[in-house]
């Protein structure tokens, strides 16, 4: 048992009252002074001590009655063995960053040290959680209060030496939200609160990827985070990373020298490096990147037939963003079907100047069958793109139904005013068309650049149109479902497309070939191809490079990954998962179309060491409190003897045990009353008597004094 207000207890000694009261000399009460008597002279009754209480009983219960209001006011309590053990510390959750930047010169050693800080009192209950892209748990706040006291810090460090910075960019956002959530789900679980709540984050807080995941999130009320942040004494970091080139799709096939950005961080000291091949082969680039700034270069040249696998940075403090695996990308086989009765090498049709466009990229490798309109067609599903030159036969126009109705995509050029009849039949709308009547030559006058297809010519140097003569076209009013892409000068449609079941039909009123107009022979021509190409919908380009740490990144379909490999002919080794790719290199990546060799590499982002400003953690919410140990040693203390007092208060009032002593002191009054009663009866009767017979005295005595008077008058 204990007490809230032990003081109290102080009042327990008012039971010495009541037995000095009884143990007080007796001295005489109610002195009546005699006349008769002033002559003599005064004997009082000599007045002793008591040594022996009288009245037990009573003073035992006017003692019990104080002893039970003193402890009542003192608010006693029973705290069992729930209280005990469920009394905790404070949690602490510790958040240590294993990002590829943490790799830097003496920034792990910092941290193991601030490690030891943060475990080293082994009454509070703490969790470690490692952090990059993702969240490891590496210790459990079971684990740490499953272990001895004297064991746990041991525990915490046996379980970190495990592991060393890796090869994955960091997000601290996302490290923190999850660290809250692990805080809270431990409140849940062990259900009381349990002190002070922190995250305690020992990270360099390189602020590449920002705060984004933790803006979505609320940080929850009464955590705070303790900041400890490792610095590098060498300043200077720059990087390197691969460059993707936007036009991806057009990319020229005979462009070998891939680009590669170097990226200087704004607190470097140095601006001059060199880009190199790893293993020593070809020339090397001498670049100059300021401090805050990046510069794009080409690889360095090589030897022909020998092939490199990586490029690396020279003249940087630290290595681990100075090494970018390169791969050449495989391009991908895009099937594209013409039916036309033109011939291939006949420079007046379709198919010729189509031919001649479909060139192989460094991305796509597009492969041209040309088939008869009167001819039955192979299975058309296989083709990522259709162009139909002319009215095909009955067949064909069915399986062109097929084939635009389940989700494909076709071309229609209209070469003559004749073919819209098999063009109502695919599409299921009327159409009438007629040889446009052209003076000289038709313009295409607006173009809709929101639409996919015109969307890259939106820039404005890019988006003329005028300069291409159109010689013939036809005219034709489109269904109200068809958007118009283009117009010519007279207000006509020159392309308009029509959604069919699932698929689409692209319709051209006029030719590309030169009978028709100059479209062909225009600068527009072949990125429209390319566009048209790409919006079939069954092209995955594939993929080369990965950023470690981000699954999202690897191939479609990606199932296993050997490597890594020093090259792409190395022997494979073990196979492993997509989300298990650790560190850089090139890895075989079994897909569902094949075998592919990736490079992995660093996430650009990781590059930029510049800290995160503290600032911008307090403004989404975020309660920063002290970066001392020491000083968080003190809180904590203060915060558990807070806890505690709010702990035992709130048991005390859950039990009411000052309510029950009281009753038992008034009913102990109440018996006092009662025992005093039964006592001083006999003694009042008693002085009754007493004064009854000394009334009777006093009036004999007066008479006996009155008949003695008379007896001496009567004499004389």
């Amino acid at each position: 048992m204990s007490v809230l207000f032990p003081l109290f207890f102080a009042a327990a000694a008012a039971v010495i009252a009541p037995i000095l009261l009884h143990l007080l000399r007796q001295r005489a009460r109610n002195v009546q002074p005699f006349s008769s008597l002033m002559f003599l002279r005064p004997s009082p009754p000599r007045m002793q001590p008591k040594t022996r209480v009288e009245n037990l009983p009573l003073l035992l219960l006017r003692c019990l009655a104080l002893i039970l209001l003193a402890i009542a006011f003192a608010r006693p309590l029973w705290q069992g063995v729930d209280l005990i053990t469920t009394e905790q510390k404070g949690r602490t959750l510790v958040l240590l960053d294993v990002s590829a930047s943490m790799s830097r010169s003496g920034l792990w050693d910092q941290a193991l040290a601030h490690l030891d800080q943060a475990v080293s009192d082994p009454e509070q209950r703490v969790a470690i959680v490692a952090f990059d892209r993702t969240l490891r748990p590496l210790l459990g706040f079971e684990d740490w209060v499953g272990q001895p006291p004297s064991a746990r810090a041991e525990l915490a460090r046996t379980r970190v030496r495990s592991i060393t910075p890796g090869s994955a960019g960091s997000d601290i956002g996302l490290a923190l939200a999850g660290a809250a959530d692990l805080i809270s789900d431990d409140e849940t679980a062990v259900a009381e609160a349990q002190g002070i709540k922190r995250i305690v984050l020992i990270s360099d807080l390189q602020g590449g990827r920002g705060l984004d995941a933790l803006r979505s999130a609320t940080w929850p009320q009464g955590l705070g985070l303790s900041i400890r942040q490792v610095t590098s004494a060498q300043p200077t970091n720059a990087g390197l990373s691969l460059v993707t080139v936007e036009a991806g799709l057009m990319a020229e096939a005979d462009d070998k020298r891939q680009r590669v950005r170097v990226s200087n961080d704004a607190v470097s000291k140095t601006q001059a490096f060199t880009v190199a091949w790893s293993d020593g082969v070809g020339s090397a680039e001498n670049v100059s990147v300021p401090p805050g700034s990046t510069r794009v270069v080409r690889a360095p040249t090589r030897p022909a037939g020998k092939p490199g696998s990586a490029v690396i940075l020279r003249g940087d403090d630290h290595a681990f963003d100075n090494t970018l695996y390169l791969t050449d990308a495989a391009p991908v086989e895009v099937p594209v079907l013409y039916l036309g009765n033109d011939a291939v090498d006949d420079p007046t049709g379709l198919s010729y100047f189509l031919k001649h466009a479909l060139q192989p990229t460094r991305m796509l490798a597009p492969r041209l069958s040309i088939n008869g309109l009167a001819n039955q067609a192979e299975a058309l599903n296989r083709f990522s793109w259709v162009v139909v030159g002319g009215a095909p036969s009955a067949a064909m126009a069915e399986q062109l139904t097929a084939h635009v109705t389940g989700g494909g995509a076709i071309t229609v050029v209209l070469r003559q005013a004749s073919d819209a009849a098999w063009l109502e039949k695919l599409t299921g709308h009327v159409l009438r068309a007629e040889e446009a009547r052209v003076k000289g030559f038709a313009l295409i006058g607006r173009v809709d650049f929101a639409h996919p297809l015109l969307r890259p010519f939106e820039v404005a140097r890019f988006g003329d149109f005028t300069k291409i003569h159109v010689w013939h076209h036809r005219t034709l009013t489109p269904p109200p479902t068809a958007q118009v892409l283009a117009w010519y000068d007279d207000g006509q449609p020159a392309w308009f497309e029509l959604p069919v079941g699932t698929g689409r039909v692209l319709v051209m009123t006029s030719g590309w070939h030169p009978a028709d107009s100059q479209l062909a022979l225009s600068t527009k021509f072949v990125p429209l191809i390319y566009t048209e190409l790409q919006r079939s919908g069954r092209i995955t380009p594939r993929p080369t490079q990965v950023i470690i740490g981000d699954a999202a990144s690897m191939p479609a379909g990606a199932q296993t990954i050997s490597g890594p490999l020093a090259s792409a002919d190395a022997p494979t080794s073990a196979s492993i998962t997509a989300q298990s790719i650790a560190q850089q290199g090139l890895y075989r990546v079994q897909t569902a179309g094949g075998v592919l060799v990736v490079a992995a590499n660093v996430d650009p982002l990781e590059s930029q060491t510049a800290p995160l400003a503290l600032e911008t953690l307090e403004a989404l919410g975020v309660s920063i409190t002290d970066a001392d140990a020491a000083t968080a040693a003190a809180a904590a203390a203060l915060a558990r003897t807070s806890e505690r007092t709010l702990k035992v208060a709130e048991l005390e009032a859950r039990q009411k045990s000052w309510l029950w002593i009281l009753a038992a002191a008034f009913v102990v009054l109440i018996s006092e009353t009662m025992v005093a009663g039964l006592f001083s009866r006999p003694k009042a009767d008693k002085t009754a008597s007493s004064n009854a017979e000394g009334a009777e005295g006093a009036e004999g005595a007066e008479g006996a004094e009155g008949a003695e008077s008379a007896a001496t008058g009567a004499a004389s």
